[in-house]
């Protein structure tokens, strides 16, 4: 609200009782100032609503327009608002993801380790238990030994001290006797001396030589190794992987009937873009299944593949959707060997049963590729553990 001073014709004093009416002026003057008084106020309250007209109106438009303006100004921060708390619940289903990768990693790290310990503990136990065989078994040949060499002392000593006392006889007794002394005597001799011989003593190096080494070639029933191993977090989410992430299926069946495949892909964790490499891939039964190499991520749409496929009975080289070469196969391979040569930049597919080349790629790219692998149902598809040299 605008408030004015009223100054000049409108100020004045309260007199005081002591004071002269004169002061006030005499009745016309008042008449005469009253009647200016009120023109002016008359005057000034016509020119207040008239700025009021002119001056608030405009105020409220504005405020309006500003706020409308404001408003329009914070819809871009409302978005990013949205997006940033879509970034923060997106770390935060990444931490719960990050903190149950590690325990389920933790876990299975654990049984690794139990069952290398049973392993260790029941390689010691048989290893000792050979030993204690072998010394049990030598032991008892030396007590065995032990008995005829007692038998011996025996006979020696008693033919020794029968002997020594027939010599101290008188001579009658002495030489009517000798005749029978002499020959118990040659009877006594001792026939064989017995031998220790050279497996006598515990064979340490039997049991010490490249006892670790032997111990670590013997693992190799229980630790086998695998060309490729399949990477979690390259993979679709319908994806089943085994522990040890050599095999898996699809969560997502392909129902009877049904033409469009759901399929389950994974990756494997290392690329290759130099050099020769090959892997085994065990297939199967399975009905829908694809395998080869990819120049990326599954989720970048500029991802190079080359890969050989078996699909509604029918077998076909891969390059993309829409380059399908159909591929005419005189059996229906169960294990298939992939062949990646990257200096020649040529890819191979063969049955590893009967070593018949199924289909090559010649030109693939020359950048780094991951080998990969799909399927469309619930059999397993596995990567073939290999026998390589520990030296």
């Amino acid at each position: 609200m605008m408030a004015f001073k009223l100054e000049g014709p409108l100020s004045y004093r309260p007199h005081t009782f002591g004071e002269s009416s004169s002061h006030w002026g005499s009745e016309e003057s008042l008449d005469s100032q009253d009647s200016e008084t009120l023109s002016s106020l008359s005057d000034q309250k016509s020119a207040c609503l008239e700025f009021q007209d002119y001056h608030f109106t405009p105020i409220a438009e504005a405020a309006q327009d500003l706020r409308e303006q404001l408003a329009q100004s914070i819809l871009p921060l409302k978005e990013d608002f949205k997006k940033i708390k879509d970034v923060q619940q997106g770390l935060l289903t990444t931490a719960d993801c990050i903190q149950q990768q590690s325990y389920q990693t933790k876990r299975q790290i654990q049984d690794q380790f139990i069952k290398l310990h049973q392993f260790l503990y029941d390689e010691e136990e048989a290893r000792l238990r050979v030993l204690t065989e072998e010394e049990e078994q030598k032991i008892q040949s030396m007590k065995e030994k032990m008995v005829v060499v007692s038998r011996e002392i025996e006979l020696l000593s008693e033919t020794i001290r029968t002997t020594e006392q027939q010599i101290a006889t008188s001579d009658v007794s002495f030489l009517l006797k000798y005749k029978t002394t002499v020959e118990r005597v040659q009877r006594c001799q001792l026939l064989d001396e017995p031998e220790l011989g050279p497996d006598a003593l515990i064979d340490q190096a039997k049991h010490l030589g490249n006892l670790v080494y032997n111990i670590w070639s013997s693992m190799k029933t229980l630790a086998r190794y695998s060309p490729v191993i399949l990477d979690p977090n390259k993979s679709t989410t319908e994806i089943i992987l085994s522990e040890d992430l050599t095999s898996f299926t699809s969560g997502n069946q392909r129902n009877p009937g049904e033409k469009d495949v759901n399929w389950a892909l994974v990756m494997g964790s290392e690329g290759f873009d130099r050099g020769c490499r090959s892997w085994g891939v065990e297939v199967g039964n399975s009905a829908e299944w694809a395998l080869g190499v990819l120049t990326d991520s599954l989720e970048k749409d500029g991802a190079e593949g080359w890969s050989v496929a078996f699909s509604d009975d029918e077998y076909a080289a891969v390059l993309s959707e829409k380059n399908l070469k159909s591929l005419q196969l005189d059996s229906n391979p169960v294990r298939i060997r992939v062949c990646l040569d990257c200096d020649r930049r040529e890819l191979s597919f063969y049955d590893a049963d009967s070593g018949a080349c199924i289909h090559s790629f010649a030109q693939i790219s020359d950048k780094k590729v991951f080998p990969y692998f799909a399927t469309a149902n619930k059999y397993e598809i596995k990567i073939q553990p290999e026998d390589v040299p520990l030296v």
